[in-house]
């Protein structure tokens, strides 16, 4: 009988069990595993508590932008169900912020503010829905977009005259816009351009070459 390191079946269960919830015939396939065994691993998973499974780098991922909307209420009881420490969460937030961190954006100043922090925060779920439409996960980016949104709309309301917010907050719709085009949503798109008017550079001429004749935007 063939016998499997705990490692590896960490990263299978990570994949079988939520907030991923992978098909268990589709990681079978993926993994060279019997459907029996996989059934067999995750039941046995399902019974021990919640903070002792494992989690994937994609399911990481998926936690921080399923996440990113909430209050910190709504937060704390996500991370009650999934079997997480809100600790944890923002650990995984702050690591994929630096992840995608520009060299320039990895120097940033050590008074860094905890808006700078949500800021930048916003801009990696912007470069995650870029990479997601990129690779046809149109409802993937969706997911991503909305949740920049949704931190660059606190952010405007908390300094209504900060012009840099209102700059952000524009962008956002203006991505959300194009991805509803991309998708046939044209009703939804004329929405996104309309609440995007209240800074009107933020749409700029599209640049040749560029999917849909989008512009990579922060």
């Amino acid at each position: 009988m063939a016998r499997f390191g705990q490692a590896m079946k960490d990263r299978v269960l990570g994949r079988l069990l939520p907030p991923e919830s992978a098909a268990i015939e589709e990681v079978s396939r993926e993994v060279g595993i019997s459907v029996t065994t996989l059934e067999r691993w995750r039941a046995e998973a399902l019974s021990r508590p919640a903070r002792e499974r494992a989690w994937t780098a994609a399911a990481r991922l998926q936690a921080v932008i399923a996440t990113a909307a909430m209050d910190e209420t709504q937060c704390s009881a996500w991370c009650r169900e999934h079997g997480l420490y809100p600790s944890e969460l923002a650990r995984w937030r702050d690591e994929a912020t630096q992840a995608l961190a520009d060299p320039g954006e990895a120097r940033a100043r050590p008074a860094e503010t905890r808006a700078d922090r949500q800021r930048g925060l916003s801009v990696s779920h912007n470069k995650i829905g870029d990479l997601l439409t990129a690779q046809g996960d149109l409802a993937g980016a969706s997911a991503a977009f909305r949740a920049s949104l949704a931190i660059r709309e606190r952010l405007a309301a908390s300094d209504p005259g900060n012009a840099g917010w209102r700059r952000d907050l524009s962008v956002s719709h203006v991505q959300i816009g194009y991805l509803l085009t991309a998708q046939g949503d044209l009703a939804g798109a004329g929405a996104a351009c309309r609440a995007s008017l209240r800074s009107p550079s933020a749409w700029r001429r599209p640049t040749r070459g560029t999917p849909s004749g989008r512009k990579t935007l922060e």
